[in-house]
């Protein structure tokens, strides 16, 4: 006799962390202005790991500007990524993450950056939400090795929704009643 056995999967969101559906409206809020959109289209974004081996295993006290992620997630026009973010590494190596890259200012409007280790947003239990808006709001990341040791290894994994959605003409249709807030003037 053979037995079936399903194995599921459970992924586990940040506080924070919101999963909108089809129809829901959203306030996109930036430096400068806020504008509404609602969801037409929601695709799962299933977990991938980043690693460099080349540039991410920094000897003590060395910092490397990793760049943003928009390689990771080819990003496009009107869509907004949502992302639960771990960290692994056998060193508590430092993440600074800007939004959009502004490492000179601090971030957007001189927001203070966010810092996460392996420690606050450990494998299996997220702490981070990364969000990335069209081409302009991407996450970029610069780490930095504060131990006395070289790691041997620094993963990031990623995982959540892609959001395609259509702008509303809040002149013509009014401020949407009922609606959910994506914050790009800091991150959390």
């Amino acid at each position: 006799m053979t037995t079936t056995v399903e194995v599921k999967t459970e992924e586990i969101y940040p506080a924070d962390y919101k999963i909108h559906n089809i129809g829901d409206n959203l306030a996109l809020r930036f430096p400068t202005k806020t504008e509404f959109y609602t969801v037409f289209d929601r695709n799962k974004v299933q977990p991938f790991v980043k690693q460099d081996t080349t540039n991410w295993l920094l000897t003590s006290g060395s910092t490397y500007n990793a760049g943003d992620i928009s390689d990771w997630l080819e990003p496009e026009t009107d869509t907004l990524y949502s992302l639960a973010m771990e960290l692994q590494s056998d060193r508590n190596i430092e993440f600074r993450v800007f939004n959009p890259q502004s490492d000179q200012l601090g971030g957007v409007k001189n927001a203070p950056d966010a810092l996460i280790t392996p420690d606050t947003t450990p494998e299996g239990k997220p702490n981070m939400t990364l969000n990335a808006w069209g081409n302009t709001f991407i996450p970029h990341f610069k780490l930095t090795n504060p131990t006395e040791y070289t790691p041997v290894f620094v993963i990031i994994r990623c995982y959540g929704f892609k959001y395609r959605l259509s702008k509303i003409d809040v002149k013509q249709a009014g401020i949407p009643a009922k609606y959910d807030t994506v914050d790009f003037t800091f991150i959390k």
